[in-house]
């Protein structure tokens, strides 16, 4: 009997999307799914998962603009 085992999504060069997500906002202050899935290329579904994830773990923080969520990294001491 075999079991299901979930892929990890990785980038090029084994670096996980939601460290690469924060890099990013550490070099570019602030970027949306679309933008993020653009510099690392994938989906951005996926960048929207993980960001999900992370604004959860009170990491990022967000601010919608039109119909696009701007993410940032928190600027608290809890973060």
């Amino acid at each position: 009997m075999f079991h299901m085992v979930q892929k990890s999504t990785k980038i090029a060069g084994n670096m996980n999307v939601e460290l690469e997500i924060v890099l990013n906002l550490l070099r570019k202050r602030e970027n949306h799914a679309r933008g993020l899935a653009n510099d690392f290329g994938v989906s951005h579904t996926t960048v929207l998962r993980k960001t999900e994830g992370l604004v959860k773990a009170n990491v990022l923080d967000y601010k919608r603009e039109g119909k696009n969520s701007v993410f940032s990294l928190k600027k608290t001491l809890k973060a």
